[in-house]
């Protein structure tokens, strides 16, 4: 499974940036012959020719409206979103969420929640953004998909964070904090750190200095 902070990265740079067109290169009836595996590998080959990826994706959700396969029907437009600009974007993040949303996949819907609050906070449509980040964190919980999980709860205690929440933020890091010792393969990363860093700045904000220097001295 992707990293999901490298997944929004590179959603964030090619919305709106793929701008190597060459035009299509398969046949819409060879790309639907093939497995859903060999579509997603050759439309992370070909993201940056964006009619090429938009075909692959648009195949990907032919292919699976015939065999009523919803998950990957949201894959496919999950894809699409990554090619396309901005506005257009969340347009097809609300067909992934719509067509996933009874998905057994670990990944769905919860995807279209996260790159939908992804995109708002840096809209500064803060609400909504909070709103699709808690949508994504209940169903990332709800599939025990951890990285999910911290991904959402960042986003809301960025959110709480900037509304001058700091009681709110610091439960939401403290929830963190404790997903994050639970699974230790995922204390390798900089979440760890980072999420102690968060905690120390909540109690500075609550003018805490003990417990802040306590956190900070632990990171």
């Amino acid at each position: 499974m992707l990293n999901l902070k490298l997944k929004f990265f590179i959603l964030f740079i090619t919305i709106g940036t793929a701008t190597l067109v060459k035009g299509q290169e398969y046949s819409s009836a060879y790309l639907e012959s093939k497995s859903y595996d060999y579509l997603s590998l050759l439309f992370s080959m070909k993201i940056k020719d964006t009619l090429t990826a938009k075909q692959i994706a648009r195949a990907t959700i032919i292919k699976g409206k015939l065999e009523g396969n919803y998950t990957k029907i949201g894959l496919g437009y999950e894809q699409l979103a990554r090619v396309s600009e901005k506005e257009e974007a969340l347009k097809m993040l609300d067909s992934t969420i719509h067509y996933s949303i009874n998905s057994d996949h670990i990944d769905f819907p919860a995807i279209g929640y996260l790159y939908k609050s992804y995109f708002q906070f840096y809209d500064e449509k803060y609400v909504a953004s909070l709103q699709n980040a808690i949508l994504g964190y209940r169903s990332a919980k709800s599939k025990n998909n951890v990285e999910q999980q911290i991904a959402a709860l960042n986003t809301i205690s960025a959110v709480n964070k900037l509304w001058g929440n700091y009681s709110k933020s610091l439960e939401t890091d403290f929830l963190t904090l404790e997903l994050i010792k639970k699974f230790d393969t995922l204390q390798d990363n900089k979440n760890y750190l980072t999420t102690l860093k968060n905690i120390g700045l909540g109690y500075v904000q609550l003018k805490e200095p003990d417990p802040a220097l306590h956190y900070y001295n632990l990171g």
